[in-house]
């Protein structure tokens, strides 16, 4: 407030609010003196907090085809790689192995 005792600048107020629960999220809007009420997804509460911020890969590694974020955020990026046959592991059973075999990739 200034010297005299009045605001330099407009009251914020109060638009929105949100509780979370364990099961759900209630969303008040107040909008002229009257509140509304109703169930959103959490999903969609934070896409709308993540939609100015800005997510970008930079420089993605050689033969990237996508990437993303996990939900612990950590990177994920799939990589093409040319076919090829791939030896895969087959375990049944804990500490006992049943063989290796060739995987030709992508077939």
């Amino acid at each position: 407030m200034g010297a005299t005792g009045k605001r330099r600048y407009p009251r914020d107020e109060l638009k929105v609010r949100l509780d979370f629960y364990d099961q759900s999220v209630v969303m008040y809007v107040l909008e002229e003196g009257i509140v509304t009420t109703k169930m959103v997804s959490s999903q969609d509460v934070a896409l709308a907090l993540l939609r100015d911020i800005p997510l970008g890969s930079g420089v993605l590694p050689e033969n990237a085809l996508w990437w993303q974020h996990r939900q612990d955020g950590a990177p994920v990026v799939a990589l093409w790689r040319p076919p090829q046959v791939w030896p895969v592991a087959l375990q049944l059973e804990p500490f006992k192995h049943h063989g290796v075999f060739g995987y030709r990739c992508p077939d």
